[in-house]
């Protein structure tokens, strides 16, 4: 697999043929459907009789779609490809990665599908133990109640809260620390970073937030700021496991496999990478 950055050219490769034969065909079109459903036509080189490449500059992070259609000759291609993000949530490094797997340092060839393990471990990791990857995320939830227990945590800081009812009124209101004593007003929150809950507060009072749904908006920083040493051995004894099943079919050498369960979303990870992220795991159904 060809692990692919924005900013990257992928060259895109396609043959026609006539009974079987490789043969010219009048033209070829390749059309390119980002992920945003915008559509591009790169141009089109013929450097050989059969064979046609279309060079194409990856733009935005994501899945991409291919469709060529030649004239002349009855030929229709399509394909996928996949684009990584410029933060494409790596928790450990490919260096990292390789010195887990034992990967001779002159060999690379394999590291285009390291690198897109890596960022499929990602998920599966926060599956498991909730944001790791710190990121900015907005949500929005019903008032009614004095507190908010947010989707997803653990929480680096809250950027802003919101609430309204109606285009009448629209409020964002203050960070309160409720041991200052001072600098309490009617339209507060406090933030528990820990347990991911917001109270509305008034005068430093809890209070419900007002009625409605979908009428909170919060933005807040989630994942680690520092990363635990037990979460990064566990991610990469991860991504061994999904190298090893991947390319040595289960275990190499033929030794037992290892004792697997799933996450809270149904992901098979080893028994071991549970044990090592311990105290971090979380229950299914807790942001």
């Amino acid at each position: 697999m060809t692990t692919l950055d924005v900013g990257d050219i992928y060259v895109i490769a396609v043959n026609t043929y006539d009974a079987g034969v490789l043969a010219n065909a009048t033209s070829v079109v390749v059309t390119v459907t980002a992920p945003d459903g915008t559509t591009s036509t790169p141009t089109v080189a013929n450097p050989s009789t059969g064979q046609y490449t279309a060079p194409f500059t990856c733009a935005l992070p994501g899945l991409h779609k291919i469709r060529a259609v030649a004239t002349g000759l009855v030929c229709v291609y399509t394909d996928t490809f996949y684009v990584l993000g410029t933060d494409p949530g790596f928790i450990i490094s490919l260096s990292e990665a390789r010195a887990s797997l034992r990967i001779p340092s002159g060999q690379t060839i394999q590291d285009d599908d390291i690198r897109f393990l890596i960022a499929s471990a990602t998920p599966v990791m926060e599956d498991l133990c909730g944001a790791i990857i710190a990121r900015t995320v907005t949500d929005t939830y019903d008032g009614g109640r004095a507190q908010i227990a947010l989707i997803t945590a653990p929480l680096i800081d809250v950027t802003s809260v919101i609430e309204t009812s109606g285009s009448g009124y629209v409020k964002t209101l203050t960070k309160q620390d409720p041991f200052s004593g001072s600098g309490f007003d009617s339209f507060g929150y406090m933030v528990d970073l820990k347990s991911g809950l917001i109270t509305r507060t008034a005068s430093g009072v809890a209070i419900p937030f007002i009625s409605g749904t979908r009428n909170i908006q919060i933005v807040t920083i989630v994942g680690r700021a520092t990363l635990p040493a037990n979460l990064v051995k566990a991610t990469q004894r991860l991504v061994r496991f999904m190298y090893q099943q991947e390319f040595q079919g289960q275990r190499p050498n033929g030794s037992t496999p290892e004792a697997v369960s799933t996450t809270p979303s149904g992901y098979l990870v080893p028994n071991a990478v549970k044990t090592m992220c311990a105290a971090e795991l979380r229950l299914r159904g807790v942001g």
